[in-house]
């Protein structure tokens, strides 16, 4: 690990880049993905709604159609055409669940929060990157880099601290000024090397909408879920 200088707690970057979106209360964009693995292209459209705290209402509709909506309380998932929708109190989601509903739509927060809690260390600069600090979180090692006017601009995850493999980039372009002081990436470019899976992702964010009003309704579920049945598990879902 050469190279590497614990950082202080009190000057702890990752705190610092999750408290730049604490003034972003509403969101409303399209998101356009499209991942390519060895078997081939997958594109996906979705119209994505997001509220502090704890709402969000998320419209896919392709490949297929799906939805999923937070009214603060408690989160359901339905895929058309399937029997039963899945459904739990936000209070007892599971890790990955909560990161998605709790993140700003187009930010890295999802990273972020995954190492918010891991000891910080301050990585030698490049070039390209002024800003770069390094997190043990379980096996991996992960890595932000940030380019100048201090943006985010790239998180790696790699199997150890020497950083000689490794598993995921995603770099962030394209980013757009919200709100005063408040910006967004609204292009993520991501390439996955893990156990034999190799994928690329790229995801786009358009007509991003910051604190503005949300249409009364879009978190409730009854208006989008009429003679669904929820059940606790996925694995029930199909039983």
């Amino acid at each position: 690990m050469a190279g590497i200088i614990p950082a202080c707690a009190a000057d702890r970057l990752v705190d610092e880049l999750l408290a730049r979106y604490d003034k972003v209360k509403t969101v409303s964009c399209e998101v356009r993905r499209t991942s390519t693995t060895p078997k081939g292209k997958v594109r996906s459209l979705s119209r994505v709604h997001y509220k502090k705290p704890d709402r969000i209402h998320v419209d896919s509709t392709s490949p297929i159609k799906r939805r999923h909506i937070s009214n603060g309380e408690r989160l359901y998932y339905y895929v058309e055409g399937d029997p039963k929708g899945f459904s739990k109190p936000v209070d007892e989601l599971d890790e990955e669940w909560l990161f998605s509903l709790r993140q700003v739509p187009g930010t890295a927060m999802k990273h972020l929060f995954k190492i918010d809690d891991a000891e910080e260390d301050e990585l030698p600069a490049t070039e390209e990157f002024p800003v770069r600090r390094g997190y043990r979180v379980g096996e991996v090692y992960v890595v932000l880099s940030l380019g100048p006017k201090e943006k985010l601009q790239q998180v790696e995850y790699f199997d150890s601290p020497e950083m000689e493999k490794r598993i995921l980039r995603t770099e962030y372009r394209n980013f757009e000024e919200v709100l005063p002081g408040v910006e967004i990436p609204c292009y993520h470019a991501t390439e996955l090397k893990f156990q034999g899976i190799e994928k690329t992702e790229d995801v786009q964010f358009l007509n991003m909408q910051v604190n503005k009003p949300i249409a009364k309704g879009i978190f409730d579920p009854d208006v989008y879920f009429e003679d669904v049945e929820f059940v606790g598990s996925f694995d029930e879902i199909y039983k």
